[in-house]
């Protein structure tokens, strides 16, 4: 199980339960895994978020519902979810210009409004990349209707 990818402390329990393993031994299982740093709840968090930030153009929410359903703890997720020096915004405006929406378009812009909400972006966050791929692209600054 562990070969293959990084696992959470609790996807290691998960499996070892649905396996049948008595309790406390998996309890040890764990405890030692831990000691090896072979698991690492904080580790497993901190790279999760920056390769679905960097790699899949996540925004912070839907990283942080990733890692809650994989059983990081609520403090290893806003750890997580704060190592990153870019503002949301500032990705998302990036996210669109690289993905080549015409902003000039109401239609595309709509599209890329959605595209941006799908990827975990907020809206007050999505509406501002907009603006701001806008202003990159030397289009005047459309007017948004939310």
């Amino acid at each position: 199980m562990l070969s293959r990818k990084e696992r959470t402390s609790s996807e290691v329990r998960d499996w070892l339960e649905e396996r049948e393993a008595d309790e406390i031994v998996v309890d040890e299982v764990i405890s030692r895994l831990e000691e090896a740093l072979v698991v690492d709840d904080q580790r497993f968090a901190v790279e999760f978020a920056r390769d679905k930030r960097n790699i899949s153009g996540w925004g912070r929410s839907r990283i942080g519902a990733a890692l809650v359903q994989r059983g990081v703890p609520g403090d290893l997720v806003e750890l997580a979810l704060t190592d990153d020096e870019s503002t949301e915004a500032d990705r998302a405006c990036e996210l669109l210009l690289a993905k080549g929406f015409r902003l000039e378009d109401p239609a595309d812009r709509q599209r890329g409004l959605g595209f941006l909400s799908r990827k975990g972006f907020t809206a007050e966050d999505s509406y501002e990349a907009v603006r701001r791929a806008a202003r990159k692209t030397g289009l005047e600054v459309p007017d948004l209707d939310r």
